[in-house]
C-alpha cells in the first residue's frame, strides 16, 4: 500500500469525488476512496462519523480522519 499524507488524501478524494459524482454523493466518495488508499483507517470510522450514508458527516469525519492519520504515517 502506497503511504499518503492527510493532504494527498484529500486531492485524490476530490479528484475520486469529481469523477464519479453522477454516480455518488461526496460522502460515499470520501469513503470508497478511503478504502483504496488506507484500509486501517477505512475499517477504523466509527459508524456515528462514518459519511457513506449522511453528507453531513463529512466535515466531523475528515476532523477524526486528520487527527488519526498523522498516527499512521
Amino acid at each position: 500500500m502506497t503511504r499518503y499524507t492527510f493532504g494527498q488524501y484529500l486531492v485524490g478524494a476530490e479528484a475520486y469525488y469529481q469523477e464519479h459524482k453522477q454516480h455518488l454523493r461526496l460522502g460515499q466518495a470520501y469513503m470508497n476512496y478511503l478504502g483504496q488508499v488506507n484500509k486501517d483507517l477505512f475499517h477504523a470510522v466509527p459508524w456515528d462519523l462514518d459519511p457513506y450514508y449522511q453528507d453531513k458527516f463529512v466535515p466531523t469525519f475528515l476532523e477524526w480522519l486528520n487527527q488519526r492519520w498523522s498516527v499512521q504515517e
